[in-house]
């Protein structure tokens, strides 16, 4: 996972008021904003791969009554996939959008780890009925 180090952010603080430095913070205030966009769209792109219409997991997730929760998932990280694509670059200087960014990821981490945890659950009950 990625997380903002305390040692960019204070040395984006600490370096803002020389001309040289304050650029170095700048271009570590982009690349903190691009690995940040870049994370949410890996973690968009992994759930939607998880939760595939037609797959094995997505049929067990029928079966166990969960089919209208899981929709409610699927919508919310669309409408989190369209909110980022409109403000792509925008973060930057803009703290508390990056906040804001930041806290999508951490909530899309827990999905992703949720929808992990139903894969697990799912092989876990197939073993039971094979076994």
């Amino acid at each position: 996972r990625l997380y903002t180090t305390p040692t960019l952010l204070s040395l984006s603080v600490f370096c803002s008021t020389d001309p040289q430095t304050a650029a170095t913070a700048s271009l570590l205030d982009l690349m903190e904003e691009t690995s940040l966009e870049a994370a949410i769209g890996w973690l968009v792109q992994a759930i939607y791969a998880s939760l595939l219409v037609g797959g094995e997991l997505d049929a067990w997730i029928r079966r166990a009554g969960l089919a209208d929760d899981i929709e409610r998932l699927r919508s919310e990280v669309e409408g989190v996939e369209m909110v980022v694509s409109a403000v792509k670059g925008r973060a930057i200087g803009n703290k508390p959008l990056a906040r804001s960014l930041a806290r999508i990821r951490e909530l899309l981490y827990g999905a992703d780890d949720l929808v992990d945890e139903l894969d697990y659950w799912r092989l876990q009950q197939q073993l039971e009925l094979e076994g």
